[in-house]
C-alpha cells in the first residue's frame, strides 16, 4: 500500500473509531451505542484488511463491546416503554 493511501486510510479509520468511542460513551438512548457497534465492526474490517498497516484494533474492539452492550439495553427499554404506554383496563 502506498504511503499516501495508507495515511488517508489511517485518518479515516481514526475518525471512525473516535466517533464510535464518543457514541459508545454517550449512548444516546441506545442508538448511539448501536452506531458505535456498527462503526467498530467497520473499523475492525478496515484494520484487518490492511494486514497490520492500519492501527486501532483495540479501540475498534472497545466500540464493538461497549456499543454492543449499550445497544443490548435498547430492546428491553423499548419494550418497557410500549408496555407502559398501552392502557391496561
Amino acid at each position: 500500500m502506498q504511503a499516501s493511501t495508507r495515511l488517508e486510510l489511517q485518518i479515516k479509520t481514526s475518525k471512525l473509531i473516535g466517533l464510535g468511542f464518543v457514541l459508545s460513551i454517550a449512548r444516546v438512548g441506545g442508538f448511539g451505542s448501536l452506531a458505535a457497534f456498527i462503526i467498530g465492526l467497520r473499523a475492525r474490517d478496515i484494520i484487518r484488511r490492511s494486514h497490520g498497516e492500519i492501527i486501532g484494533l483495540r479501540m475498534a474492539w472497545w466500540c464493538i463491546i461497549v456499543g454492543g452492550l449499550g445497544a443490548a439495553t435498547l430492546l428491553p427499554y423499548v419494550i418497557w416503554l410500549i408496555v407502559k404506554a398501552v392502557p391496561h383496563g
